[in-house]
This record gives C-alpha cells, structure tokens and sequence, in this order.
C-alpha cells in the first residue's frame, strides 16, 4: 500500500503541475490580446461528459458487458492545432467469467462450473493531449493519446457456485483460488497506469470521444470476496460532452 499511495502522491503532483501550467498560460494569454473578433486558440476551455463503456479481459476469456462513465476535464489549447485536457473520470466496468474451477481457502475444497461477476468502480486521472484537424468552418476532428492512473475502489463482484467438493489431496488443477485468509488481496491493489489512445470529433460546443484503453496492471483482486485473480483487462469508451 505505500508504493500506492506514492504513486497516487505523484499523480496529483503531475496534475498541480499542469494546472500551474494552464493558469500561467491562460494569464499570459490575456496579457497580449490578439484582434477583438477573433477568439484566441489558447482559450481554456472545461469539457464535461458521460457515456458507457465496453470492458474485457485481454488475458483470458471472458463475457464482456457495458457500463457507465462521467468526467470533468480541463482543456488548454497549446496552438491552434494542439491541445492538453486533464482531469477526473469516474467508470464502471462489467465483466463475467463463466464456468470456472475454483478452489476455495481451505486447499482441499473446490466447486466446478462457477460464474464469477466482476463489478469494478473506478477513478481515473487522467491527461490527454490531441491533435485537430479542421473537417470545415466548424467541424474538428482530433487523434487523441495520453495516460493515466486508475484507482479502484468499492468493488461488487460476487460468485455464484456449485456444492463444494471436498477431496483428500490438495486441489492442483483449478482456474482460479481463493486466498488462505479471509481478507484476501485488497481491491486498492488493483489500481495502476493505463494508457489511452483515440479519437475526438468536435463540433460548435459538443464533442464526442471514443477512446482505447489499456489497463497495464494485473488485478489482483477480484473484489468484495477474496478471490485471486491475476488477469488484465481493457476497455472501450464512448463519450458525449459540451464544452463550458
């Protein structure tokens, strides 16, 4: 847990670092003000947004499901084609694996044909850059690349199993194993750097996002019970949102 919370101790760090940048770049901005008609590209703009997300396993597999996000990110134009958005997007992935062996805590024991329902709430934060090209007077399309920290918190996940099967030697051949404690892997051991890569489409005040995103971590933890699970995942995000 202390190289966790390090690490989370630098991502705010990074984030001050970048709001110090914006808020020297919007003053002098305004400073030298250009022809009163025309708005300046360096103008900060806050992007708020909400959307779903389509998450699966890229280690093993899995029944993917959709879920939800919602965010708040702040944007500087760097020039007039280059931009830099950070912030806070919170996420909920879905993810099922289906008839898995799993042996329980006590090493003998195990049931067959368990249905494991991953449900993950987490924090990302975030920062974006992107890069625009004019489609027409109001039309911008932008690739998007950044990264990221994920903070995984609450989880929901359960487990829905056959009879427990007990046998006289330890259990060897499964798919997945409980801890020997009841406390299990902590779900906070789930959180790490993930990186993003897409496409932004803007248009007047509203815009759009579809993003790929890579989990880099190997989580850890299944959730609330105290499963081990050890896979990694990834996910597809599509979002809508104004510009304020």
């Amino acid at each position: 847990m202390k190289c966790n919370s390090a690490t989370v101790k630098h991502v705010f760090l990074l984030l001050m670092v970048i709001l110090c940048f914006d808020i020297g770049h919007s003053q002098q901005s305004t400073e030298s003000p250009q022809n009163a008609n025309v708005e300046s590209p360096k103008k900060l703009k806050h992007m708020v947004f909400f959307g779903g997300n389509y998450s699966q396993f890229r280690t093993t597999n899995g029944v993917a499901k959709s879920g939800m996000n919602f965010g708040y990110y702040r944007q500087s134009h760097l020039c007039k084609q280059l931009s830099l958005a950070y912030g806070i997007m919170y996420t909920k992935k879905r993810i099922d694996l289906l008839d898995k062996k799993i042996r329980w805590s006590y090493e003998y024991e195990y049931s067959d044909g368990a249905d494991i329902h991953l449900n993950y709430n987490i924090l990302e934060f975030n920062v974006l850059g992107s890069y625009a090209f004019q489609l027409n007077e109001n039309v911008f399309i932008s690739t998007v690349i950044g990264v990221g920290y994920a903070i995984f918190f609450r989880a929901r996940s359960d487990i829905d199993a056959s009879d427990v099967i007990m046998q006289n030697d330890p259990v060897e051949d499964y798919d997945y194993a409980c801890a020997f404690t009841d406390l299990g892997p902590a779900i906070m051991l789930n959180s790490g750097w993930i990186k993003h890569l897409g496409i932004k489409v803007s248009m007047n005040r509203c815009y759009g996002m579809l993003i790929y995103t890579n989990y880099n971590k190997r989580l850890g933890a299944a959730g609330t019970t105290d499963l081990k699970l050890g896979e990694k995942i990834h996910s597809f995000n599509v979002v809508v949102g104004i510009y304020l």
